[in-house]
């Protein structure tokens, strides 16, 4: 009986000390508040690398209108631009500062993006130097990189990290210019292959590889500067000279261009003849312009009983801006300028892309007069004949379709 007991009560104190054990460890010793788990960078950036570039493909129908896409470019900023391929007309109408202008921007988008691959790869790098793992999504990311840029013959991943280093870089706008200034002449020939990539045609003939596109033709060329192996000297030198802070890379790197086609014994002096051609460098610290966001207000106007929905231009610089670089302008839509107070204005189509008709209206919101089909990229200023609290801007034909004519009411 005792004995009983005795291991009853052993058993007793086990049971409570185990209870005790497990409440122990359920009960965090401290009462804290979790913090939030920082993302994940190299996934954002992997994530960035395959969205679609920012930017706006075009394929301007004439060199005037290409020149309108631009207009804004200077030697710091270039706007988001990219075209399929150059209008017919500009071997007699465009020029070598404009043809500058068009590769630079396509060149922007390529590096863009392989600075993005760069950012990458040396967070990767710095993962593996404090002994941590990639996960499987950043080793595919990488066992990508190496085949991109053909750095399977380093054999541990240190020495593949080492050969990509060089390659994911920025290739100089004013290299890119230059090289296809001479393979195009200035965008007069060649404009299947502006960079003139070139292929095996047979076992003994290189060939220019066509391009659907300039930014197919683009990609292909930055692929070739920064993985070709006979320009592994050129990538090293551009390494160099970037890190000794010179900021004319580009032109410098323009020695270095014999090995891009090396049976060609003339082809670095023909490049520096047209640097001379072009008559000022272009910097290698060009950049994007930021994206405008003029903050438009939006509502209703109503005209005949036909409503339309309009983006609202007041500040000066909504004024000024308008409609212009848009592509299109739907049946329906429009903007409204207003003034603080009645002016004489006027209205002309600088930079604007699509065919509109106008109407000026007065304080008492009355249409005073009418302008229609205003050709794109026109210039020619119109004035209104009275002083008008403001006007608008509707797609061209509008006038004619919903019968609008001085003297109506717009209801706001």
């Amino acid at each position: 009986m005792k004995t009983k007991i005795f291991f009853a009560v052993i058993l007793s104190v086990l049971v409570l000390g185990l209870g005790i054990g497990v409440l122990n460890k359920e009960r965090p010793k401290t009462v804290t508040e979790e913090k939030p788990q920082k993302p994940d960078a190299i996934a954002f950036l992997i994530d960035k690398i395959n969205t679609p570039v920012k930017g706006q493909e075009i394929t301007p129908k004439t060199t005037r209108e290409l020149r309108a896409w631009f207009s804004q470019t200077n030697l710091v900023h270039t706007p988001r631009f990219f075209i399929t391929g150059l209008p017919e007309d500009f071997a007699q109408q465009g020029d070598k500062d404009l043809f500058a202008k068009v590769i630079s921007a396509l060149i922007l988008r390529e590096n863009e993006r392989v600075l993005k691959e760069r950012a990458v790869l040396i967070l990767l790098k710095n993962k593996l130097n404090h002994g941590e793992n990639w996960s499987e999504a950043e080793t595919d990311f990488f066992n990508a990189l190496v085949d991109k840029y053909d750095a399977k013959a380093r054999k541990t991943i240190a020495g593949q990290i080492a050969d990509l280093m060089p390659k994911l870089d920025i290739i100089p706008p004013m290299t890119a210019v230059i090289m296809a200034a001479e393979a195009t002449d200035w965008g007069k020939k060649n404009l299947s292959s502006p960079f003139e990539q070139t292929g095996w045609l047979d076992s003994k003939t290189y060939a220019p590889i066509p391009f659907n596109s300039w930014i197919d033709a683009t990609e292909s060329y930055a692929l070739e500067m920064n993985g070709m192996p006979p320009l592994e000297g050129w990538r090293v030198m551009r390494s160099n000279l970037r890190g000794q802070g010179y900021t004319d890379v580009g032109f410098r790197m323009l020695r270095w261009m014999s090995d891009y086609k090396p049976e060609d014994m003339f082809y670095k002096e023909r490049l520096h003849k047209r640097a001379e051609e072009l008559g000022y460098e272009i910097p290698d610290a060009l950049t994007f312009q930021k994206s405008r966001n003029l903050g438009f207000e939006t509502g209703k106007i109503t005209i005949n009983k036909k409503d339309f929905s309009v983006e609202f231009a007041k500040t000066r610089e909504q004024l000024e801006y308008g409609l212009m670089f848009r592509n299109e302008l739907k049946d329906g839509h429009g903007m409204v300028f207003l003034y603080p107070e009645p002016i004489k204005a006027g209205v002309w189509m600088k930079n604007t892309f699509i065919p509109l008709d106008i109407l000026f209206f007065n304080t008492q919101n009355e249409i005073v007069g009418i302008l229609e089909n205003l050709e794109p990229l026109d210039e020619t200023p119109r004035m209104a004949e009275v002083p008008v609290k403001g006007f608008i801007e509707l797609p061209a034909g509008t006038i004619q379709k919903h019968q609008i004519k001085v003297g109506d009411k717009i209801r706001f």
